[in-house]
């Protein structure tokens, strides 16, 4: 008898602490895929503030490229 109880009892026992277990853990595995979600979130804006700043630079290089070229013709011409 109590060795066909102590059967019964091994996978209730195993059940039981893979729910505490999964109580435990959900919580924590949530909590860092939202930590996870912000990170690419700024990670994102960052790239997408960067992509603008690579912009602005590459503007103004072409300005001051024409600005030396006109100064250049204008050196030419006196």
């Amino acid at each position: 008898m109590t060795v066909n109880l102590i059967i019964l009892l091994i996978p209730l026992v195993s059940l039981l602490l893979a729910l505490i277990l999964l109580i435990i853990l959900f919580p924590k595995l949530n909590a860092q895929r939202k930590k996870h979600a912000e990170t690419i979130k700024h990670n994102q804006t960052e790239q997408t503030r960067l992509r603008q700043d690579v912009t602005t630079i590459k503007e103004t290089q072409e300005n001051i490229l024409k600005e030396l070229s006109q100064l250049r013709q204008k050196h030419h011409t006196n």
